[in-house]
C-alpha cells in the first residue's frame, strides 16, 4: 500500500521537493535504487475508527551504484509542517539502517555497498 499517515505539510512540502530532486537524478544516472517508509515507535499514535499507527519520522534511501562514481543518500523527516533544508535532512544510509534494522543494498558488492552506505555528499547529488 501507498498510505501513511503524512503531515500535509511534509507531504507537500520537503517530500515533495525530494521527489522532483529525484526525478532529476534519475533523468541524470538512468538507474537509481530507492527505498522510502514510516518509522513508528511504540508510544505511536493512532488515528480514526481502524486506529491507523502515525508514525514519527519517515526515511528515503537512494542508490546510483552503477555510475562511474557510485554514491548514495539518506533523509530523515520528523512527520511535522517545520522541515529544515533537504542538506539538513541529509545522513547516512548506513543512519537508516541501525534506525530500521533493514540492510538496504545487501545485493550490491560490498566494496560499493559500503561505500555509498558510509557517505553522505551533497555535492555529488547537487544538494547544497
Amino acid at each position: 500500500s501507498n498510505i501513511c499517515p503524512q503531515n500535509p505539510g511534509l507531504n507537500r512540502g520537503r517530500w515533495k521537493e525530494l521527489e522532483e530532486e529525484i526525478r532529476q537524478w534519475a533523468r541524470r544516472d538512468s538507474a537509481l535504487l530507492i527505498t522510502c517508509g514510516p518509522i513508528v515507535d511504540s508510544s505511536r499514535k493512532h488515528i480514526g475508527q481502524h486506529r491507523v499507527a502515525v508514525p514519527d519520522q519517515f526515511f528515503k534511501v537512494i542508490a546510483a551504484p552503477y555510475t562511474e562514481q557510485p554514491r548514495g543518500i539518506a533523509f530523515l523527516f520528523e512527520n511535522n509542517d517545520n522541515q529544515p533544508p533537504l542538506g539538513a535532512l541529509a545522513v547516512t544510509i548506513d543512519s537508516i539502517e541501525t534506525i530500521t534494522g533493514i540492510d538496504f543494498f545487501h545485493h550490491i558488492p560490498d566494496s560499493i555497498e559500503t561505500l555509498i552506505e558510509s557517505n553522505t555528499s551533497l555535492e555529488l547529488w547537487n544538494l547544497n
